[in-house]
């Protein structure tokens, strides 16, 4: 079994390398907040993937003896697998923007800190070197069940606050990709939960087959979406380009203002006077008046002969 797992990893891996690569593209493109918490929450799991099946493929057996070294690969991968569970509900947090969010990041935040300060003492685990096994401390189960509760709620508030989410392909991303969480939060878990460092993992646990493959599933839905998003931007910077020489051309003839110039482009996208106003900061009356003059102007009646105006 030990030489079937760098192949089992290679493939589980690959369509995640890929996804990191374009989501980095489109994180460094957009700076979004959200796309950079899920990058990081990402290719943490990236990360403590590669390390656990380091630890997988050498057979090692934390009820017997076990070296420092491994120890110390184990300490490592701590932090990763901490900033995961984190930066996902925040980057979900930025997606949604939940009443009282500002309050309950700086409450995971704050959860976070002190389960890392807690990784390093022997509450949660230390290294016998008389025995050459870790031991596990009284508050290990509990950091488990923290873990858990932050995917619990990631999956919940995306279900709660999908209508948020304005962009129909990220909206259809983001519940797909919650849905596949959902669907493996039992074997998730049954990973935080159950492990008490006293069964062996050299008879290939449950983590190590359904991990890999939750992995490749998420990394596949997570380059679908970037490609796609890449794709669209694309497309979208292309009628931009497009949408402002035409808006030009009306503005000399008609005699638009600077402001009723900065309106169509908002109307085009779909947003109504209300969500213009937000946009503008100005009242949804102020937006109307604008729109009045804008039909009068171009001599129309309706958002659809603007919109046929446009292409």
């Amino acid at each position: 079994m030990q030489q079937l797992l760098p192949l089992y990893l290679i493939i589980c891996i690959l369509p995640g390398i890929a996804a990191l690569s374009v989501l980095a593209v489109l994180a460094v493109r957009f700076k979004n907040k959200g796309l950079i918490y899920y990058l990081i929450s990402f290719g943490s799991f990236t990360i403590s993937l590669l390390v656990n099946f380091v630890m997988f493929y050498f057979g090692v057996n934390i009820s017997e003896e076990l070296s420092y070294g491994i120890f110390a690969l184990i300490s490592f991968n701590i932090p990763f697998s901490v900033i995961m569970h984190t930066a996902f509900p925040l980057a979900v947090n930025e997606l949604v923007r939940p009443p009282g969010k500002r309050w309950i990041d700086l409450s995971i935040i704050l959860v976070t800190a002190i389960e890392l300060v807690i990784y390093w003492t022997p509450l949660l685990m230390h290294y016998s070197r008389i025995t050459q096994t870790i031991e596990l401390g009284p508050v290990f189960p509990f950091v488990g069940v923290i873990q858990v509760i932050l995917i619990a709620y990631s999956i919940g508030i995306i279900f709660l606050r999908r209508k948020a989410i304005m962009d129909r392909t990220i909206r259809r991303y983001i519940l797909i990709l919650a849905c596949i969480i959902a669907a493996f939060l039992p074997v998730i878990a049954y990973d935080q939960l159950y492990f008490s460092g006293m069964k062996s993992i050299e008879t290939v646990p449950i983590a190590l087959i359904f991990s890999p493959i939750f992995y490749f599933i998420f990394s596949l839905t997570s380059l679908i979406f970037g490609l796609r998003v890449m794709s669209s931007s694309a497309d979208n910077t292309n009628k931009t380009i497009s949408q402002k020489t035409i808006i030009q051309t009306m503005a000399k003839s008609s005699g638009l203002s600077a402001r009723e110039i900065t309106i169509i482009p908002l109307i085009a996208r779909g947003l109504g006077n209300k969500q213009i106003a937000g946009e503008l900061n100005i009242s949804p009356k102020t937006v109307g008046n604008h729109i009045y003059n804008i039909y009068r102007k171009l001599d129309i009646t309706s958002r659809y002969e603007l919109l046929v105006l446009l292409k």
